[in-house]
């Protein structure tokens, strides 16, 4: 995975996925997962920033637990969670 970011006035963030991941379906799913791994982050992350996040072709293969530390960790090296 990868994260852009940059401040701004509240969070957003956004998930991408493109046709290097696989077609339609296993992009909506990689996608998804990323999703389900930001949930538990949101509270943490700094309310003051933009988030992109862009899926790596082996992402959907792995369980959503790696995804999910994989991210956190990611944030943390950015210095976006609190």
């Amino acid at each position: 995975m990868v994260v852009y970011f940059c401040s701004a006035n509240r969070l957003k963030v956004g998930f991408s996925a493109s046709k290097k991941v696989g077609n339609s379906v296993v992009r909506h799913r990689s996608v998804r997962l990323m999703r389900e791994a930001m949930r538990p982050l949101l509270s943490r992350v700094n309310p003051r920033s933009n988030l992109i996040v862009v899926a790596k072709p082996d992402l959907p293969k792995q369980h959503l637990l790696y995804i999910t530390l994989d991210l956190e960790n990611t944030l943390k090296k950015a210095g976006l969670v609190l």
